[in-house]
């Protein structure tokens, strides 16, 4: 069932106990669920974001 929520990881502000298992939910969110994106990215979104409003 979808929701048509816009899912997304930021994946340098997340963490899992073992690498290998980080990985896996970037590549299942990236697969399945939604996007996948860095701090970086979000940055920058959001300033775009505030250009607009401002």
């Amino acid at each position: 069932m979808s929701l048509d929520y816009h899912v997304t990881l930021v994946e340098d502000c997340c963490a899992a106990y073992a690498p290998d298992l980080h990985e896996g939910t970037v590549k299942s969110v990236r697969g399945t669920f939604g996007a996948v994106v860095t701090e970086v990215d979000v940055a920058k979104m959001w300033k775009r974001i505030d250009a607009k409003v401002a």
